[in-house]
């Protein structure tokens, strides 16, 4: 199989990978900075982007490196913050039309590199730190952030579930920091953790479109390696421990709907057979939670399995009414069962193979969706293109099916329900 996608070392703890594919018209840069999630950094770490992304020594304002983003035919630039189980990922982003599509065949993509590197490596300062207004611009929406998830019940419920499951990990804690933590986040502090960051981190750049990235190469490895780097050991997930005993953890919040997560854990090591068996317990509308436990019994408004891979976890998220919890839980083991036991039909799996390898194929068709399928490929340890795991998918049997799903056991259950009590 063609190799579109190559990854090499250009300095110390700095790796760029590039995918070529004529289909598109544009030219996307992720460079993003890999660390271990930890409650005191999450929060700068997510925090140190925001900014970056909105101004630079030349563009000292968001209004004119907006404009300056417009006379590149209305190019983006943003931030991301992200986590992959134990690691966050964090960092920018750059994309604009191919050099072909512009007037006169103009350099896009060297301007874009060189305006992506001011935002990097020249921010805007005040002081000699990061200014002070827009830093507190800036935590204001991380704290709006956190805000918005509690108000969302159901991804609250999800970030509860996990923080329960991954207990004392760097898993548990938000991509964003705590509240607590944000608001203490001076300008100095900022400013070197940022410094400290360009030094230490290790870090992924990801070139994905039609374009030549030779010289996005050339310019950022000579950036960065002009910097005194010393990337600290990089950051891995690691399986997380089976708890001695389930562990059930009930919230009671004023919610119309209750919400119950419930964790499972596996040391298996075929990730393509976990990835198949849990489809088929709920990653699909023909998986068994969707036919049976939502639609034949009615037992919850939504409900669906998926999977922590580097931390060999699983999770089965969904919202019931509060007098059906109990009864959701059970019809929810005993779909889990059945596939454990093999009460499933061949027709079953070749369904959800289909639906997977379909979901495989659309990876392709977005460049942003091509850097996150090979950033997280990179976390994992094994870099395969999408085809490769559609393959792989078509090959896994059976008896691999039960053994992956009878590897699991039951970790944790996180319950958000009513203040008031159920109705007898």
């Amino acid at each position: 199989m063609e190799q579109r996608f190559q990854r090499r070392e250009i300095a110390d703890g700095v790796f760029f990978s590039h995918y070529i594919d004529r289909r598109f018209k544009i030219n996307r840069i992720d460079v993003i900075f890999t660390d271990t999630l930890e409650r005191r950094s999450a929060g700068f770490n997510a925090l140190i982007p925001a900014i970056l992304s909105r101004s630079n020594s030349k563009y000292p304002t968001m209004r004119e490196l907006n404009e300056r983003l417009s006379e590149l035919y209305s190019a983006s630039l943003g931030d991301i913050v992200r986590k992959n189980g134990d690691v966050q990922l964090y960092g920018l982003f750059a994309a604009a039309i191919d050099d072909a599509y512009a007037i006169d065949n103009e350099k896009v993509l060297s301007k874009l590199v060189h305006l992506l590197c001011d935002c990097l490596f020249s921010p805007a300062l005040e002081n000699g730190y990061f200014p002070e207004k827009a830093l507190e611009v800036q935590k204001q929406n991380l704290i709006d952030n956190n805000n918005a998830e509690i108000n969302d019940k159901r991804t609250y419920a999800g970030r509860k579930g996990a923080e329960l499951a991954f207990e004392n990990e760097p898993a548990a804690v938000s991509i964003y920091g705590e509240n607590e933590e944000i608001r203490k986040i001076t300008a100095k502090d900022a400013f070197e953790r940022y410094r400290n960051m360009l030094k230490t981190s290790n870090i992924e750049i990801i070139c994905v479109g039609s374009g030549d990235f030779s010289e996005a190469e050339k310019i950022l490895g000579e950036a960065l390696r002009k910097i005194d780097r010393k990337p600290l050991a990089r950051p891995e997930s690691k399986k997380s421990p089976q708890k001695a005993e389930i562990r059930t953890v009930t919230e009671k919040m004023s919610v119309s709907q209750s919400k119950l997560s419930m964790s499972f854990k596996s040391g298996y090591d075929d990730l393509t057979a976990m990835r198949v068996m849990s489809a088929l317990l709920g990653g699909d509308v023909s998986s068994k939670l969707f036919t049976v436990v939502r639609e034949k019994l009615s037992l919850c408004y939504y409900c669906y399995s998926h999977l922590t891979l580097s931390k060999g976890a699983m999770n089965i998220e969904s919202g019931v009414e509060q007098e059906n919890i109990e009864k959701a839980k059970a019809a929810i083991l005993e779909q889990f069962r059945d596939i454990q036991n093999g009460n499933f039909t061949d027709e079953d799996v070749e369904k959800i193979k289909r639906s997977m390898t379909n979901d495989l194929r659309s990876v392709n068709d977005r460049v942003g969706n091509i850097s996150n399928w090979y950033l997280n490929r990179i976390l994992e340890g094994e870099i395969i293109a999408p085809e490769e795991l559609a393959e792989r998918i078509g090959k896994v049997t059976r008896g691999e099916i039960i053994e992956a799903a009878n590897s699991f056991t039951a970790d944790s259950v996180y319950i958000l329900t009513s203040e008031e009590e159920a109705d007898e």
